[in-house]
Order: structure tokens, then sequence, then C-alpha cells
């Protein structure tokens, strides 16, 4: 397995959020102990989270005794490039949505851009005009 020259990766499994994390209120000894929705979600009144880091020493042993797939060693290096990645397709569907927006603006009359939106007849003949 190559890390690229890193000794140690963040390990990623269906306990943790998409960057490694795990959540708690206030104690650090409450991560271990099961909670409803599981650790790997933050809540509003989470203060503590951790991330569980391996040797790469160990990680062969790691991914061929988890559950198929269920397992990610990521370096920071590879962390990064996926939050990029993430930020990029998150900024795309937000240029398109803005580009829809602006086609309906320009293609029907409402009286304002945020009545259409809150008003689902509104906007469904909206999508219906500009999509048909």
């Amino acid at each position: 397995m190559h890390l690229d020259g890193w000794d140690w990766c963040i390990v990623i499994d269906e306990t943790t959020d998409p960057q490694g994390w795990q959540y708690a209120r206030c104690l650090w000894p409450r991560l271990g102990a099961a909670r409803l929705g599981g650790r790997n979600t933050e809540y509003r009144l989470d203060f503590v989270k951790r991330r569980k880091w391996i040797h790469r020493q160990h990680a062969l042993s790691v991914k061929q005794t988890a559950k198929k797939g269920a397992v990610q060693l990521l370096t920071p290096p590879e962390l990064l490039a996926r939050q990029q990645d993430a930020l990029r397709k998150y900024r795309e569907g937000v240029a398109e949505v803005f580009s829809i927006l602006a086609a309906l603006d320009s293609s029907t009359s409402f009286k304002s851009l945020a009545a259409a939106l809150l008003d689902p007849v509104a906007l469904t003949t909206a999508l219906f005009s500009f999509c048909g």
C-alpha cells in the first residue's frame, strides 16, 4: 500500500463522518459510548471530536480484517484532495441552480424570484415552461 511518504493515515468507516471525525458533547470518555444517530454526525451541542489515525505498518491488516469497502485509509493529502473535489462539485451545483433560476426569471414574469421559490404551483409552472 503506497501512502506517498506519510507514515500515518486517517481511518474512515461507518463510525466516522466523511472526514474521519467522531463527535461527543463534552467528555472524552463519552466518545466510546453509543448514542442515537451514532458518533459520525455532529450535533449542535457537540464540543469534542476525534480522529482515528493508524500507522502504515498496520494499514494492510486493518483493510484485510474489515468488511469489503467499509474502511478507507486516507493520507492528509488524499483527504484534502477529496475535500477540494467535494467543494468543486458543490460550487458547480450552486452555479447550475443559479443559471436555472436566471433562465426562469428571464423567461417568466414573477412578482419576485423569492415568491416563485416559495410558491410550489408557480415554481412547477415555471419549470414546465422552461423544460417543456
